[in-house]
């Protein structure tokens, strides 16, 4: 008895020279114990890569947006994260600071002038907006991640922006 090494049909008879099902040619082939692995090669030998936690990702980015985008392996688009929270941090602060500099603190009134400002309302907004953005997107890249390392396909997720 042995296996086509071509179609993986068992022949009973070894004496044949052909394969019945596909006609592959058996001269000077050895025999196989056991039938072909149709499902692909398997990665034995290769290590699976840690799933990441979605959790850990969304914290990560609860404290600095882009921490969380880095901790599941997407370096180019946490930088650019965390430099465009610096940069709206910085924003923030000299137009907090150039409102700031009419208001006297002391005075319920003028604290309200400030929180009241549209330009502080706008980069507040922006700012909260971009937080939450960072979130998401860490819980949702973590999610991707995972996905990637179960279908063994991390170096093209690695290759997206």
């Amino acid at each position: 008895m042995m296996v086509c090494p071509n179609c993986g049909k068992t022949v009973t008879d070894d004496t044949m020279q052909f394969c019945p099902a596909c006609g592959f040619f058996f001269h000077q082939q050895m025999t196989q114990p056991y039938a072909p692995n149709h499902y692909g090669p398997q990665p034995y030998g290769y290590p699976v890569p840690p799933r990441k936690s979605a959790a850990i990702a969304v914290l990560l980015s609860f404290f600095v947006p882009g921490l969380g985008q880095l901790y599941v392996s997407k370096v180019k688009r946490g930088v650019s994260l965390i430099v465009t929270f610096i940069v709206l941090s910085v924003i923030s602060s000299v137009i907090t600071s150039v409102i700031a500099k009419a208001i006297d603190f002391t005075d319920r009134n003028s604290i309200n002038t400030l929180v009241t400002n549209p330009a502080f309302i706008a980069i507040s907004l922006v700012s909260v907006g971009f937080w939450i953005f960072g979130m998401y997107d860490a819980y949702r890249m973590a999610k991707k991640y995972n996905e990637a390392v179960m279908h063994n396909d991390l170096a093209r997720f690695q290759k997206e922006f």
